[in-house]
């Protein structure tokens, strides 16, 4: 689960390129002029540039405070959200089987868990093969921002 972001603007400039994109694609397959088809390419790829935004999360230990970098195109807005949203730090183990090896493979996840979450929801710090790597980490996590350790 990802904390809230301005997605909002995202999806208005998305959806004013997506609607002039059907525009001047009717105006291709009517005409079939080269300018129609030239426009109706430039607009899928800005659609598309549009719609793969960039997102960096990370934790500001000097501010204690998780933040969140978004950009696209030439927008960039930052949301940082103090560590006291978060009731823990969790370990989360994860198996897949594939059915051609019939061998597991398991991950773990250190998990920051939400406050107020109904279940173990929470955003993804890192993931690891081995559990020994994971516990390590979460030790750390636990050391540089003072939240508690769950079992």
């Amino acid at each position: 689960m990802e904390l809230q972001s301005n997605k909002i603007l995202t999806y208005i400039l998305g959806g004013f390129v997506l609607i002039w994109l059907f525009v001047s694609l009717s105006f291709a397959l009517d005409t079939g002029s080269v300018f129609s088809w030239i426009a109706t390419t430039l607009l899928c790829l800005l659609a598309v540039i549009t719609f793969s935004f960039k997102k960096d999360h990370y934790i500001d230990f000097e501010t204690r405070q998780y933040v969140s970098q978004n950009r696209i195109l030439w927008h960039n807005w930052t949301e940082e959200k103090p560590l006291t949203i978060f009731k823990g730090i969790k370990i989360v183990s994860y198996s897949s089987h594939s059915k051609e090896s019939k061998s597991g493979h398991t991950s773990y996840q250190v998990v920051l868990i939400f406050k107020y979450a109904t279940f173990n929801e929470g955003i993804t710090a890192r993931s690891y093969q081995q559990l020994k790597e994971a516990q390590r980490y979460a030790y750390e996590l636990e050391q540089r921002t003072g939240l508690a350790l769950l079992a």
